[in-house]
């Protein structure tokens, strides 16, 4: 951990941690999951206005050291998985379609360069869904978040993939 910008020490990150943990949920499935459930897209709420929005505000992320970090963490994982004969294999999660329309290109293009990059390296196959025509704003709760049909929908199809 010392190696990354942002965490000086494994003792701040337990330190951290501790804190964390006291304060924040960690039954994540009930608070989220189940909360969403039932949840699908409402139109009143989700305009083209606000996903245009969210989408920008989104796209202006610019963190490079970042970007440089999760590269190296995803690279170890993957050299860890190549140790111990395990095929990877990166999903890249569906969004709503008026999220999409706004979304970066750039930014997308920075993210598979990323991906590329590290493909050279390592063998395992992407399956990406980022636009994909299999969904549509009903199986979204919100213009990134499958709901439980979307999330259902997408495990299927991954069970098919894989099977």
């Amino acid at each position: 951990m010392k190696d990354f910008h942002n965490i000086v020490s494994t003792e701040e990150y337990n330190s951290f941690k501790e804190v964390n943990d006291k304060v924040f949920i960690t039954e994540y499935n009930h608070v989220y999951v189940d909360s969403f459930k039932d949840t699908e897209w409402d139109n009143k709420n989700k305009t083209e206005e606000l996903a245009k929005f969210i989408a920008l505000e989104e796209s202006n992320k610019n963190y490079p050291k970042t970007v440089l970090e999760n590269e190296k963490v995803l690279s170890n994982y993957l050299d860890l998985l190549k140790r111990n004969n395990i095929k990877p294999i990166l999903v890249v999660c569906p969004v709503s379609k008026m999220y999409s329309k706004y979304f970066s290109k750039e930014l997308m293009q920075r993210f598979y360069n990323s991906i590329n990059k590290l493909k050279k390296i390592y063998s395992f196959h992407v399956y990406d869904f980022f636009t994909s025509n299999l969904f549509c704003d009903n199986d979204f709760y919100d213009f990134t978040h499958l709901n439980e049909v979307g999330s259902e929908k997408l495990t299927n199809i991954l069970n098919d993939i894989i099977s």
